[in-house]
């Protein structure tokens, strides 16, 4: 079959991306990858509808080649396709990179073996160097454009194989020095700082340190297939995951700090960093903030290396308005402490975030961030335990004032403050003085009696109860060891209810949620307050389902007599039917625990007040228990 049309081909993708799982089983599925493949070749193919199917490609490689050998044979075929390329400009060389790259990953064939690989690996190491390597690729300044795709492709590889590049990385520290176009800088800096990340936790880890062999001296593979470093690749498949969303605990990488670098491996450490960091100013907000996260994981517990080689840096970065630079800043302080960042920059960090945390001026998410660093800042020398959450030292309530929650702001925005409140809360204990001033103790009791009060409206916006109950839950877990806190709390919720039986179902979820600080007193409130109602109530059916989760052995005649009372109001088949519920599970919590006799007697007497149809199913489920 010849090449498809610009139209057939529009259509099989339309088809393709609609279900990609449905097209792949149909009688076409099994084509696609080779029809695309050949049709790149095709003449009567535009280069517009080319980048297209190889943009398929970069989308779905799975599918479009689901193993090994297809996977080796598409990017075979690509790179082929990339040699056969006419020497002018093509709109093509980029994507087939790309192309070429995501097939080797997706297809998991990137390795020693493979042709493809060692055909695409010094291909991109040398357009990454910006070398001229002849017509085949296009003219030279063509060439050098192609210098950032290939520092992307390497960088997914490196990522997707951690320490392939540990023998490269004395060249691309080169290549970063040489004079060259600012928009190079980027991609070669991120490269370089991934390598060599990799490549000293990979070594720390596996304990493997090549002897009379510098960190940044280029190495030649023992296959002579160039300075790729495959033993520590599969190392590094063992030790270290790509592209990792935050850094290890300390004791995950305990093994990190066995790496002492010999002297002359420590001071091209510390040039490498320091170059590194010394153009960092030349790359995008979140560029910058990848390397210093990527080098701040690099020299963490590696010893003989302090973290002042950050310090320059941060004369610029604590006053930065974009989030990802502060974020990686607050980072570099979780991982360096005091090291690092001296009481005054601690406080000047406290400061700006909690001025940029009420500034009107700012939308809400970036308000949301800057309160969940406050939340989460991390001192220097915190008091409490690892992980345990508490307000930072030096916040002083002078600065918290403009950050008390209120009922008109956003919900988000209410409980981030109302959880920073909670934890001033918490350090107060029991230490405020009741009547003197306004404490936070009282602004909170405040706060929430503001939220009961809104969701006991009757018909109210469910929005509103839904946030009360959050705002309960929160300061339930952030007070859990304080019950003077929690008394006002437990009595503001039966009041809650009391007011409107209708939210019964929070009620059941907070109870599944909170813990036993506040589940039981809740219980033994919420329970007296049913058992001491008549059995006439247009709540019925919500007291029935509350019931049944706070009923108990210990008040098992008032729950049976407030079964009995409401059994003669039960007119409606739906109350019946949630009466017969709550009356054969109530029985497996209460009277087993207790005497047969007057379990048997209280349950006769509650059956002798049901009309016929209600004892017979009431009897069939006694009858299935």
């Amino acid at each position: 079959m010849g090449p498809l049309s610009r139209e057939t081909w529009a259509q099989r993708l339309g088809a393709f991306r609609a279900s990609p799982s449905a097209f792949m089983a149909g009688p076409e599925g099994e084509d696609l990858g080779r029809d695309l493949l050949s049709d790149l070749r095709s003449e009567k193919l535009s280069e517009q509808t080319k980048v297209s199917l190889l943009a398929l490609s970069l989308e779905y490689p799975a599918q479009l080649w689901p193993d090994a050998p297809a996977a080796e044979a598409a990017a075979t075929f690509l790179l082929d396709t990339l040699d056969s390329l006419p020497p002018r400009p093509s709109a093509l060389r980029r994507p087939l990179l790309l192309a070429a790259t995501t097939t080797l990953v997706a297809g998991d064939v990137l390795g020693p073996t493979s042709g493809a690989s060692l055909r695409l690996l010094p291909l991109l190491l040398g357009l990454a160097a910006s070398g001229d390597l002849g017509p085949r690729l296009g003219p030279s300044w063509e060439q050098r454009s192609l210098q950032a795709t290939a520092c992307e492709c390497l960088r997914e590889l490196e990522s997707c194989k951690p320490g392939l590049l540990g023998g490269c990385l004395g060249l691309l520290r080169s290549l970063l020095g040489q004079e060259g176009p600012v928009g190079q800088v980027q991609p070669l800096s991120l490269l370089l700082a991934l390598a060599l990340r990799n490549s000293l936790v990979i070594q720390a880890k596996a304990r493997a340190r090549a002897s009379g062999q510098g960190l940044f001296t280029a190495r030649v593979s023992p296959t002579g297939s160039g300075p790729w470093d495959w033993t520590l690749a599969e190392e590094g498949d063992a030790h270290l995951q790509p592209q990792a969303p935050s850094w290890p605990a300390a004791e995950e990488e305990g093994g990190l700090s066995a790496l002492e670098p010999s002297p002359e491996e420590a001071r091209e450490l510390r040039a490498a960093v320091a170059q590194l960091l010394d153009t960092s100013y030349l790359l995008t907000p979140v560029a910058q903030a990848q390397l210093l996260w990527l080098l701040g994981w690099a020299l963490r517990g590696l010893r003989g290396q302090p973290p002042v080689l950050f310090k320059p840096q941060l004369v610029r970065l604590l006053g930065t308005a974009q989030l990802t630079l502060l974020h990686a800043v607050l980072a570099l302080k979780a991982a360096f402490g005091e090291a690092l960042f001296t009481a005054q920059d601690e406080a000047l960090l406290l400061r700006r975030l909690t001025v940029a945390a009420q500034h009107p001026a700012l939308p809400l998410p970036a308000q949301l961030f800057y309160l969940h660093c406050l939340l989460s800042f991390p001192e220097n020398c915190p008091l409490g335990p690892a992980g345990e959450e508490a307000a930072p030292l030096l916040l002083e309530p002078q600065l918290c004032c403009g950050l008390l929650p209120s009922l008109q702001h956003d919900p988000m925005a209410l409980l981030a403050r109302l959880h920073l409140l909670c934890l001033l809360c918490a350090e107060d204990g029991d230490e405020e003085e009741k009547g003197q001033g306004q404490g936070p103790r009282r602004y909170l009791e405040e706060l929430l009696a503001g939220l009961w009060q809104r969701a006991a409206l009757s018909g109210g916006p469910r929005a509103l109860a839904t946030l009360c109950f959050q705002a309960s839950y929160l300061v339930a877990r952030c007070l859990s060891g304080q019950p003077a806190a929690l008394a006002p709390l437990t009595h503001g919720l039966a009041q809650l209810y009391r007011a409107r039986p209708a939210l019964a179902p929070h009620f059941v979820d907070l109870l599944d949620q909170v813990g036993s600080e506040l589940g039981e007193p809740l219980r033994v409130v919420l329970r007296q307050d049913l058992v001491s109602r008549s059995g006439k109530d247009e709540a019925l059916r919500w007291h029935l389902q509350m019931l049944a989760k706070v009923a108990d052995q210990d008040a098992q005649p008032e729950t049976l007599r407030f079964l009995q009372a409401a059994a003669a109001y039960c007119t409606d088949w739906g109350l019946q039917q949630a009466l017969l519920q709550e009356s054969t599970c109530g029985p497996r919590n209460l009277p087993r625990q207790t005497s047969c006799g007057k379990g048997v007697r209280k349950c006769a007497w509650f059956l002798f007040s049901l009309p016929l149809m209600q004892k017979m199913v009431f009897i069939f489920h006694l009858r299935l228990r």
